[in-house]
């Protein structure tokens, strides 16, 4: 099935979205016009500042354990439950507004990150209560941090924008291919020892400690930088 804005979407273009255990679809827009829209298969409902979310340009959705919703804002970490807006600022730890991505932790809390040009972003640990600043522990010489993923053994990837992709075993920091690609838009873990990492240089493939190959417009990619990855339905 298509959604649109004649269905009831608040925008056509999507640019995240996230699904609950019982069928319900939140997707997320951002830009002036952004916003959330709430798909139940039936109905579409939308939410703006008007309801309570702190910004219209909603950078990342992700449905938690429980249901309930959390987005990452240009203004904040929000998190929608019980038909009410709560929004993650500085007085709960978060050293810069941006948000730019959501995980979930092995440990049971939320991995995010954050930073956009002359900011104090980088990556925050959420344990339920208060969020952690993590960048001065994690180490890595950046604060714009694209995007996450964490492994089986509990090891954090880490996207940014200027230095290239990071690993992290909660002690010890390392850079992984910095020579080869620096811009890092998105990161997702096929399997143990696998990743996909999607670039301002196109797609790539790292299949265990040495060995990676690129994907570019040759191999039928429709432009030059890859934004983000999920899996398709095939697997």
């Amino acid at each position: 099935a298509r959604l649109s804005t004649q269905d009831g979407l608040l925008r056509d273009q999507v640019d995240s979205l996230d699904a609950s255990s019982a069928g319900v679809i939140w997707f997320g827009f951002n830009g002036p016009n952004g916003g959330l829209t709430r798909y139940d298969g039936k109905t579409c409902v939308n939410l703006t500042t008007v309801d309570g979310l702190p910004t219209r340009y909603v950078r990342d959705v992700m449905v938690g354990l429980d249901g309930t919703l959390w987005i990452t804002t240009l203004m904040g970490l929000a998190h929608y439950d019980a038909d009410a807006f709560t929004t993650l600022t500085a007085r709960d730890g978060l050293s810069e507004a941006r948000v730019n991505k959501i995980i979930r932790s092995r440990q049971g809390g939320l991995w995010f990150a954050s930073g956009y040009w002359g900011t104090r972003g980088g990556v925050f640990y959420f344990d339920g209560v208060r969020v952690s600043d993590l960048g001065g522990q994690v180490g890595i010489p950046t604060k714009w941090v694209y995007d996450l993923c964490e492994d089986s053994r509990g090891t954090l990837w880490i996207g940014t924008s200027d230095v290239g992709l990071w690993r992290w075993d909660g002690t010890n920091a390392a850079a992984v291919f910095t020579n080869k690609f620096l811009e890092v838009h998105g990161v997702w873990m096929e399997k143990e020892d696998t990743l996909w990492v999607g670039t301002g240089a196109g797609l790539w493939h790292l299949d265990g400690p040495d060995n990676l190959t690129q994907f570019t417009e040759k191999d039928g990619l429709p432009g030059g930088a890859v934004h983000d990855i999920v899996r398709g339905p095939n697997g």
